[in-house]
């Protein structure tokens, strides 16, 4: 391979870790900022960074294990799921007691009440904010799959 081919490669490279690194710092920052702690059912998502902190640190090596990096991205792909089920769920949870459904949310149709939840028109949980995780793995695993085993 020519020095442009290489040099091309490695700026693919850096710059799919620097995505990843960069999206893990942006995504502590905002659970720091959300005080992201206050109970156990919180805890996933901090298991979840740093499963990807370890997939992007393997996958980041020349020697790193592609399998392990792989692996530890399914695992937070896994808990950032659950948290989107999760945050739909505590939505749809708060339909009743939100004083704009409170006296319509039960003659709601079930689409329409899921709807509202995973819209967060009701209730205080970002439903999209575990698809950063899914993002990091995303590039954990284009990055692992640019390099054999």
């Amino acid at each position: 391979m020519d020095r442009v081919g290489r040099l091309e490669q490695l700026s693919a490279r850096y710059g799919l870790l620097a995505l990843g690194w960069f999206g893990l710092a942006g995504t502590v920052a905002q659970l720091v900022l959300d005080r992201h702690w206050s109970s156990p059912t919180q805890a996933p998502p901090w298991l979840a960074l740093a499963a990807l902190a370890g997939a992007l640190t393997v996958v980041g090596r020349a020697q790193g294990s592609r399998r392990l990096a792989r692996w530890l991205a399914g695992v937070a792909v896994a808990i950032a799921l659950a948290g989107v089920y999760f945050h739909i769920e505590g939505n749809y949870q708060a339909g009743p007691l939100d004083q704009r459904f409170s006296a319509t949310w039960e003659g709601m149709s079930v689409a329409s009440r899921l709807w509202t939840a995973a819209s967060q028109g009701v209730g205080p949980s970002p439903v999209l904010a575990s698809g950063a995780l899914i993002m990091i793995a995303l590039v954990v695993g284009m990055e692992s799959l640019r390099q054999r085993d």
